[in-house]
């Protein structure tokens, strides 16, 4: 089901979702984080494979490891201006993960983070993006387009292993 994350517990102020804190809940379709949220912690929703909408809170400004890895029902996601780094495997397997927006401020894109993310289409990257590492994007067949910002200066080996569909490359 839907799962609203409050501002504040016990009059405390929620800051962030702690690691493996959803792992493997198969019944959650949807998470509303508050604006307070800072951190995501590693595999955080790793396994939710039902999850199908999350909005990340604009004040975000880390995403563990793994944090998404098999949401295979998330379809697109906005990444806040606030990551600087999108980490390992962060959306590895969401297979089903069409869009995804980046936004200006992220600087590197860690080893794994859209492995097999074989339905993702397109994709853009901000001007301050300097890194893309290995296998980042391996096996996501379907992407046909890809577009570098002028800031890239390292692309990791196999960053775009078997994307067979790759066929616009714009630098």
């Amino acid at each position: 089901g839907d799962v609203t994350i409050p501002a504040t517990l016990s009059g405390l102020t929620v800051t962030g979702i702690g690691t493996n804190a959803f792992y493997q809940q198969t019944n959650v379709t949807s998470i509303t984080l508050p604006d307070g949220i800072t951190n995501i912690g590693a595999s955080a929703f790793s396994r939710c494979y039902r999850l199908s909408s999350i909005t990340l809170s604009g004040g975000l400004a880390d995403i563990g490891s793994n944090a998404f890895f098999y949401g295979t029902n998330l379809t697109s996601i906005t990444v806040p201006s606030g990551i600087t780094h999108i980490n390992s495997g962060v959306f590895q397997r969401c297979i089903n993960l069409k869009n995804v927006n980046l936004s200006d401020g992220l600087t590197d894109i860690e080893d794994g983070a859209f492995l097999y993310c074989c339905n993702l289409t397109n994709v853009s990257l901000p001007s301050s993006t300097t890194k893309i590492g290995n296998y980042a994007f391996a096996l996501c067949t379907n992407l046909t387009g890809i577009t570098f910002g002028n800031g890239i200066n390292s692309i990791g080996k196999y960053a775009f292993y078997l994307c067979q569909s790759l066929t616009n490359v714009s630098l």
